[in-house]
């Protein structure tokens, strides 16, 4: 499991070989709010190896009630 903190803007970690084969991907996060404790999930668009974007993926609802 990877605990990494990232933002917007910055490079992720990644296997040298896997950084110089990437273009644009979307990955998927697990989020828990540090107040409420409520989850979701979200949408991290990657390219080139860096943080373009990440937004909540209202489509998948989730694990806490």
């Amino acid at each position: 499991m990877n605990l990494n903190t990232y933002r917007v803007g910055e490079r992720i970690n990644q296997d040298k070989e896997i950084q110089k084969n990437i273009g644009k991907i979307i990955e998927n996060g697990y989020v828990e709010c540090e107040d409420c404790q409520k989850d979701f999930l979200i949408d991290i668009i990657i390219e080139n190896s860096i943080i373009t974007c990440v937004m909540v993926n209202n489509k998948i609802k989730g694990y806490i009630k």
